[in-house]
């Protein structure tokens, strides 16, 4: 009964002192898509790549999830690549309080929060059919300001969310809520009352299934306007087509046939761009293994050792097995001759110096100490143990691009979440500190923004001038050519590797 009184006097205290919309924190429309962790990821990186390659969709993109835990520093590259902001509702929160325990309760707080004043909001698992950017330009939007799709249920009148609201029990067609659009500023009362009753979830999601049903009940309590797609989706035991007002299909919601990433995919007949998404999933797998991983605390020193490892091949030649060429790509992954033993890898500080760390998925398998010549000698740690060697091999051609550091100080500045004059000075004092033992940093700063932020995204221009504040980079040092050291180990080891 408590949690009922708690959720009754949160709707009555909102309904009495609905808050003023903020006019000048929201401009444009956008596309919001709340995932985080593997497996949503997935999804929503199929999703995001329609939207940009298939369907040439032009609005800017916000993903929100729930913590840095959700998304790896390689999983964020992939997703900034496709000029997609990323924005951690946890660092939102200490701006912006509100409970959010998980993705249902995040869709409100991320459409609230977001940037734009007018917001699409889709579900990771959505693959839209033709650009969704149309929507803002129906007429039925523009007269309501809010567009909905149903459910293929109705909410009931016996159902006990009604007396709970305040509300006269009725049959009501269910909101189905993988899809939504929304103009913020007319309805910033009834988004509010959403958010509300998503965070008395524990009383809620009893009675209506998550948050969908929320909308519903917060545009009604608000007796706000909005309007309602006329048609029911087209069903299949695994997805819900969603339509247009003229009947045809616009949005494929694959409620229980979601992308994954190791396993065969769910079949769905008659599904649109199919060979795509398949073709998707496959670059996906090629530059990231499927896995969460956090490289440990190491030192300025070990993380610029990484750097010239990004983008090569090398031979990995173990005593008394096959030669295998592996492929190190940034992010701490394997790309080509990846395996059970091969999953992950980074430069860590050792005993006696630095060592190359590889990784399974729980254990580490390989650990290598550089060689002169820029291989790298050390043991597989698999039992039993055996001597192994890392030789580079004729360099590919292609630049590293990756830069863990400065992703990782930007992000705990804040400055992509919410831009403020301490958070800029924060970041500039610590990259003038990095550019103390590692000149350059003005230079790596302006590359970071030009990879990772879109022409007219914010937070380039915020880089761009804290770089402006940092020292000139140095001219490059005219190289010194020394003579390969002579390779001090006997037997299998001085046979193999090149002098």
């Amino acid at each position: 009964m408590a949690d009922v009184r708690d959720a009754t006097g949160a709707i009555a205290h909102r309904l009495a002192a609905p808050e003023d919309y903020p006019t000048d924190r929201f401009r444009g429309r956008g596309i919001v898509v709340c995932a985080g962790g593997v497996r949503m990821f997935v999804n929503a990186y199929v999703l995001l790549r329609i939207l940009r390659e298939k369907l040439r969709c032009p609005l800017p993109i916000q993903l929100w999830h729930l913590g840095p835990q959700e998304l790896s520093p390689v999983m964020r590259a992939l997703l900034e690549e496709l000029d997609v902001e990323l924005i951690d509702a946890r660092a939102v929160q200490a701006t912006h309080p509100g409970s959010i325990a998980d993705g249902w309760q995040l869709k409100p707080y991320a459409i609230l929060h977001s940037r734009f004043q007018e917001v699409l909001l889709l579900d990771a698992d959505q693959v839209p059919v033709r650009d969704p950017a149309e929507v803002f330009r129906w007429p039925q939007y523009l007269e309501t300001g809010a567009l909905f799709w149903p459910d293929i249920v109705d909410l009931a009148p016996e159902n006990p969310v009604w007396p709970l609201c305040g509300l006269e029990p009725r049959r009501c067609t269910s909101l189905e809520s993988g899809q939504l659009a929304v103009d913020k500023q007319r309805h910033w009362a009834a988004l509010n009352l959403v958010r509300c009753l998503n965070e008395q979830a524990e009383t809620f999601y009893r009675l209506v299934y998550g948050d969908k049903d929320t909308f519903l009940l917060g545009w009604l309590l608000a007796e706000a306007p909005y309007a309602l797609v006329p048609h029911r989706p087209f069903t299949d035991a695994r997805c819900l087509v969603q339509r247009d007002f003229a009947g045809a299909p616009l949005f494929q919601h694959r409620t229980g046939a979601k992308w994954s990433y190791a396993h065969s995919q769910i079949a769905v007949p008659n599904f649109v761009h199919e060979q795509d998404c398949l073709r998707i999933l496959a670059d996906l797998r090629r530059v990231w293994n499927g896995r969460l991983f956090y490289s440990p605390a190491r030192s300025l020193a070990a993380r610029a050792a990484e750097a010239p490892l990004i983008g090569r091949r090398m031979h990995l030649v173990v005593f008394g097995e096959p030669e295998l060429e592996i492929e190190f790509l940034r992010g701490h992954q394997f790309g080509v001759g990846r395996g059970p033993a091969l999953q992950n890898w980074y430069v860590g500080d050792g005993e006696n110096g630095l060592e190359l760390v590889v990784r399974d998925t729980d254990q580490d398998t390989y650990r290598f100490a550089p060689r002169p010549d820029g291989g790298w000698a050390g043991r597989c740690m698999l039992t039993p143990q055996a001597e192994a060697w890392l030789a580079p091999i004729a360099d590919n051609g292609r630049a590293p691009d990756d830069d863990g550091l400065i992703a990782d100080l930007v992000a705990a500045s804040g400055l992509a979440t919410c831009w403020t004059q301490d958070a800029a000075a924060e970041l500039l004092a610590a990259l003038r500190l990095i550019d103390r033992a590692q000149p350059g940093v003005a230079d790596r700063l302006r590359a970071f923004a030009a990879r990772r932020c879109a022409r007219n995204d914010p937070l380039r221009e915020s880089l761009n001038a804290i770089a402006d504040d940092l020292p000139a980079s140095p001219p490059p040092a005219r190289p010194v050519v020394r003579p390969v050291e002579e390779v001090l180990s006997r037997g299998y080891a001085q046979a193999w590797w090149p002098r």
